[in-house]
């Protein structure tokens, strides 16, 4: 009976894991998509529609840090708390529209942050049961499954604002069906199958015999970092700059979903890049894509060269953050230290934080132009610094290829 639980253990828990990851970051797109009206509704101030996702941010950045101490012995755990996190604040942003409270709105958002914080660690948990030669693989394919969630939460704000009249409580009333869904797997796989799982901690050295992973280090969580806070700084103010140019609503919806789609489909060929290039030529490239794509941006009269520019930023973002994420994870299994996949997500979640606080204030600042142009100047810098590092590392293979 043991081999048994064993064999379904090997074929369950990966599965679980993704399809909890799916459920979970649904309640992320819910929350971009109604956020900014709900802390609008509910404080007639313009100024404080980015807060709820600076709090929803700062939730995730303390709960990736919280959940990756339980990933050394079991991750599931850790999941699970972060699950019930997220319940909680799906139940207190309903009692924030009943009773019209935008701080009580702001500490919702916040608890649905740490569901994010921890399901993002799911990337790097999936390894865990799976053999070496599949962890890259695992990692795009989790990052590829967020296409599925978008589609999902889409749906739930849809039918949540068809079933209940008052505005935006049935997205977060029916936020609660996905999360009590994931909590329910994590607690049945954890019951029954875990306790099968031996966790693989099988590693492929590629250092070549160079001290240099201290430097490595730095520059893949400031890689993470330069991703996110470069993303969320030009798609935080996109729909804001699209509405003063007089687009309609279909053509803003359409060009933000074009860009979703293209942060995470370039996982679908990634795997392909990561055998003929090393990992720092991707981000390179992928800081090289962002300048690109920043240039594009200015234009935004034009809604082709403006698609053309989202799409770049997608792409650019999708190789910036899924490349630290091997880095990272590579890194994890050599020093034996799962902390650092959670110091990794909570700077990367702080760099969001930072980006949804400043973006509105470096837009009346600066104006749209002058944002592109600021994050043209850090992609440059983090061009440049990748370039250096790549003749130090002198890496000619990827680890877990």
């Amino acid at each position: 009976m043991s081999i048994v639980f064993k064999r379904a253990a090997a074929l369950i828990l990966p599965g679980a894991y993704v399809l909890c990851y799916v459920l979970s970051a649904a309640a992320t797109v819910i929350i971009v998509m109604v956020s900014g009206p709900v802390a609008y509704l509910l404080s007639q101030s313009k100024l404080m529609v980015t807060w709820p996702m600076a709090s929803y941010f700062l939730g995730a950045s303390l709960f990736s840090y919280f959940v990756s101490g339980y990933m050394k012995k079991d991750s599931l755990h850790g999941f699970v708390v972060s699950t019930i996190a997220g319940i909680f604040g799906s139940v207190v942003c309903v009692f924030s529209v009943l009773y019209h409270s935008l701080y009580v709105f702001l500490l919702g958002c916040f608890f649905i942050g740490g569901v994010r914080g921890g399901s993002e660690l799911i990337r790097f948990a999936i390894t865990d049961v799976l053999p070496v030669c599949h962890h890259r693989m695992a990692v795009n394919v989790v990052v590829l499954s967020t296409l599925f969630s978008i589609v999902l939460g889409g749906v739930i704000v849809s039918l949540g604002s068809v079933v209940v009249a008052t505005p935006y409580l049935g997205a977060f009333l029916f936020m609660l069906v996905p999360l009590v869904i994931v909590f329910i797997i994590l607690i049945v796989v954890s019951m029954f199958f875990s306790k099968h799982i031996k966790v693989n901690e099988e590693f492929v050295d590629d250092s070549q015999g160079i001290d240099v992973d201290k430097l490595r280090l730095i520059f893949v969580i400031i890689a993470g970092v330069f991703g996110y806070f470069a993303m969320v700084m030009i798609m935080n103010l996109t729909a804001v700059v699209m509405e003063q140019h007089h687009y309609i609503m279909p053509e803003i919806a359409g060009i933000m979903s074009l860009h979703g789609v293209c942060m995470y489909l370039p996982s679908l060929f990634l795997p392909i890049l990561n055998k003929r290039v090393s990992d720092m030529f991707l981000l390179g490239l992928g800081a090289l894509l962002f300048i690109v794509a920043c240039f594009a941006n200015v234009a935004v009269s034009s809604i082709f060269v403006l698609s053309i520019g989202l799409v770049f930023l997608g792409v650019a973002w999708n190789f910036v953050y899924v490349t630290a994420s091997h880095m990272i994870l590579y890194m994890s299994k050599k020093y034996k230290n799962k902390r650092l996949l959670g110091i990794n997500d909570s700077c990367i979640w702080i760099g969001d934080f930072t980006a949804a606080i400043f973006s509105g204030w470096m837009y009346s600042l600066l104006g749209w132009s002058g944002v592109n142009m600021l994050v043209v100047m850090l992609a440059t810098m983090f061009l440049l610094m990748a370039v250096v590092l790549n003749r130090k590392f002198d890496v000619k293979k990827n680890v877990y290829s």
